[in-house]
């Protein structure tokens, strides 16, 4: 049966005239990557997976005509959504598809078909259909229309459209991407961070969306700068909604097919079913109302989804809920209709129960029938919008079903409304302003993408640019892109090369942080540097002095003493070792441990567990280490970060670390040549990322202000904690009253006097006099 199914997709694959190109395929298919032969796969399983076998083949399953026709007069734009539904943000991308037919001849992209994509095929020239989530395909695709047409941008509907921003991203065609999503149920986790640094343009209808897009690139980057790409822009009244999905019930149907009596009063709740939307706190409220008012009243939720049969997840334990409170005479589910108008024509008050919900249109068609709307603080864009707008509308704390019931009983109490909502409509939620703004932002975002080429080039063409030191995973093009685009929009992670720190360069020229540094190095002068780097030869000859030399090992986890031995051993001139813990040790164990170093004295001395590494530095062993005339100090310690994401980062950040200061005999001895000039008084490892202050700032100003230092701090910093000073270097913090910096354990992440002193190390070095030097062994990172 096996060879009967092969010979019959043999033969298929004949027929059909596509020729198998093996480059496409695998470019196209990532997860691929690894497969031996490519026609044998296609034959035997790509076809049947959807999967496409040449360009042309990709052209003709995924490219469909529109019925408008193509005007070669006219720019193009390509409309993206996740899906062609009847649901929000494709109602949006329709409804602007529609907007700028008469401008632009429109391609909508769609991910994913639904129930109205014949309405997305009426209302454009080109359709791309079934893109689903590959990027490289939407690439393929993409790529082959923008050698056909002359695109203006591309308008990226949702974070779910990703995949069709990261292809344009790559093929350079301006994008503006419409975020309608909270960080809270978009997964995986970085898709918004992602949608932010790849898109020239994003916009958000409210501020609480682009408070919680802040959040994520917060957690996922540990930047605290606003990215400048990001605007606030709310939709507006949507002008068309499709005939092809949902009844068309008026009022009086309605009102006949649910038995409601005239003068019942009415709320209504709109959306798919769904805990999102809050359908069972729309229930209970109703139930409240129930108990409150006498007279009759119904709660109607319109949308679909209800299925307690089927549904076990949710509708299920709705119908539970119904039953307990005894509602049949007072709730009813409405299917979907092809338009709410109808049934907000009878409505006293409309509830917005969702979770969260960033703008929903249903509310906007509310307001415009000058209802009066109820919602929840925190839930959704609307909260912030009718407080900052005169309008007939209610916020209360979120999720608060008593007060939301109250509001209710006293609507159904009112008489007559005024037009207020439909005037804040018709002034401020206008579709056509929205569009019209929408397209000078992909007007800005072709400049952006322009200048954006021209940077690139000019990085390139200067030499400059360590691809290995900032991403080696990437090609040199793809890394300098990366690096100017989130320069320019604030976000600085990485530094492009050694010895030149984004945010010191910023600092030092008092530039805004929205610019590409290097770029803006290079035209100044040809000096890329920020501080004093030393490029680690393992070949070099160094010549030094002998020096008096004390380390410090605070050994919190006593199990890596093996470990660090292994790096001291490459100490090649003798020195006395000083180890802290906070437990018991077998301290003849821990001697033979370190036996195989060139160590004279062994001290090892238990400190209590407070001020991390740096507290036994200068308290429990400021006497040994700053009063017995060493030359030069090494300070190390155990770094486990179990904080960080659990994935070994600190695992490699130590060994980076050790790795740099004392990986090697050699990298020790050039330490050594180095402090030999009197002006260096500390060293520490180079490092690509860029940190910023992040919770420390109020820690750092009150220390600086204790110790009388006047300069501000360097962003370029031991971050990590480990290096070699010269004891009269550190003097200002060793003379400071140090125990009033201690905090308990356990200290948070980010924000504490440890966190300060360490971003404040170099500044103490300055202010005794003395620089700093960072070193660098190529090819490593962390």
């Amino acid at each position: 049966m096996r060879y009967v199914i092969l010979l019959r997709n043999i033969y298929h694959y004949i027929r059909s005239g596509y020729k198998l190109d093996p480059e496409y395929y695998l470019d196209t298919n990532p997860d691929l990557k690894d497969v031996k032969s490519p026609l044998q796969h296609y034959i035997v399983h790509g076809r049947q997976e959807g999967r496409t076998c040449c360009e042309r083949q990709l052209y003709d399953y995924h490219v469909r005509l529109g019925e408008i026709e193509y005007d070669k007069n006219k720019e193009t734009v390509i409309i993206v959504s996740h899906e062609s539904s009847g649901t929000g943000a494709p109602l949006v991308g329709l409804n602007l598809a529609k907007e700028w037919l008469e401008r632009y001849n429109v391609i909508s992209a769609v991910l994913r078909k639904s129930n109205i994509h014949d309405d997305f095929v009426k209302n454009s020239f080109l359709v791309l259909e079934n893109c689903q989530d590959n990027s490289k395909l939407c690439e393929a695709l993409l790529s082959n229309i923008q050698s056909k047409y002359k695109i203006k941008g591309i308008i990226c509907n949702s974070v779910e459209t990703l995949p069709m921003l990261i292809a344009s991203h790559t093929l350079n065609i301006p994008s503006v991407s419409l975020v309608h999503e909270f960080k809270d149920y978009t997964r995986p986790v970085g898709k918004l961070v992602n949608t932010v640094l790849l898109a020239d343009n994003v916009v958000v209808p409210a501020n609480i969306i682009k408070e919680s897009l802040l959040e994520e690139i917060e957690s996922v980057m540990g930047a605290n700068k606003i990215p400048n790409n990001i605007n606030i822009l709310p939709q507006g009244k949507l002008k068309y909604l499709p005939t092809s999905y949902g009844e068309n019930l008026s009022p009086e149907k309605i009102r006949s097919k649910l038995g409601l009596k005239k003068g019942t009063k009415i709320v209504v709740g709109a959306g798919y079913v769904q805990p999102r939307k809050g359908v069972d706190v729309f229930i209970e409220i109703a139930k409240i109302v129930k108990d409150k008012y006498a007279d009759e009243f119904a709660f109607i939720w319109i949308g679909g989804g209800y299925d307690p049969e089927f549904d076990l997840s949710y509708s299920v334990w709705l119908k539970k809920q119904l039953d307990e409170y005894q509602l049949y005479k007072n709730f009813f589910f409405l299917e979907h209709q092809q338009s709410i108008d109808p049934l907000l024509e009878l409505a006293d008050v409309f509830l917005l129960t969702s979770r969260l919900d960033p703008f929903p249109n249903v509310v906007i068609d509310a307001l415009n029938k000058n209802k009066h709307v109820v919602c929840f603080n925190h839930s959704t864009g609307f909260a912030d919008f009718f407080r900052e707008n005169e309008c007939d509308a209610t916020v209360v704390d979120y999720l608060d079903v008593s007060s939301a019931s109250d509001v209710i009983v006293r609507q159904f109490e009112m008489g007559a409304r005024s037009d207020l909502n439909k005037r804040l409509v018709d002034d401020v939620l206008d579709f056509a302003d929205y569009s019209y703004k929408l397209e000078a932002l992909l007007g800005e975002s072709h400049d952006l993408v322009r200048e954006q080429i021209s940077m690139c080039d000019e990085i390139k063409l200067s030499g400059m640019f360590d691809v290995d030191y900032f991403n080696p995973s990437q090609s040199l093009d793809d890394a300098i892109k990366s690096y100017v685009n989130y320069s320019r929009k604030g976000l600085h992670v990485s530094s492009p090369l050694p010895g030149f720190s984004n945010l010191e360069w910023i600092s030092k020229n008092k530039s805004s942080v929205y610019c590409v540094p290097l770029y803006e190095q290079l035209k100044l002068n040809s000096n890329v540097t920020t501080h004093n780097c030393h490029i680690v030869d393992t070949n070099k000859e160094n010549s030094f002095s002998e020096n008096n030399i004390a380390v410090h090992l605070h050994l919190f986890y006593t199990e890596l003493a093996g470990e660090f031995a292994s790096y001291f051993e490459n100490i090649t001139s003798s020195f006395d070792l000083y180890i802290t813990v906070c437990k018991d040790v077998d301290e003849d164990e821990m001697r033979k441990t370190f036996s195989i170093t060139k160590v004279n004295n062994l001290v090892i001395k238990k400190v209590a567990n407070k001020g991390r590494d740096i507290g036994p530095l200068f308290i429990d062993l400021k006497d040994e280490l700053f009063n017995s005339n060493y030359d030069m100090i090494g300070h190390f310690h155990s770094k486990k970060s179990f904080d960080v994401d659990g994935d070994g980062v600190g695992d490699r950040w130590r060994k980076y670390l050790m790795g740099s200061l004392v990986g090697s005999p050699a990298h020790f001895d050039q330490i050594q040549s180095i402090m030999e000039d009197k002006n260096v008084g500390l060293i520490f490892s180079e490092d690509v990322h860029e940190v910023c202050a992040g919770k420390n700032q109020l820690f750092i100003d009150a220390l600086s202000k204790d110790l009388g230092i006047q300069e501000g701090v360097t962003s370029v910093f031991p971050v990590g904690t480990m290096f070699w000073a010269k004891p009269c270097a550190l003097l200002p913090l060793v003379h400071s009253d140090f125990s009033i910096y201690i905090q308990p354990e356990p200290l948070p992440y980010d924000g504490s006097y440890m966190h300060a002193i360490e971003r404040l190390l170099p500044t103490v070095v300055k202010s005794a006099g003395m620089t700093f030097s960072t070193v660098y062994t190529e090819n490593t990172r962390w």
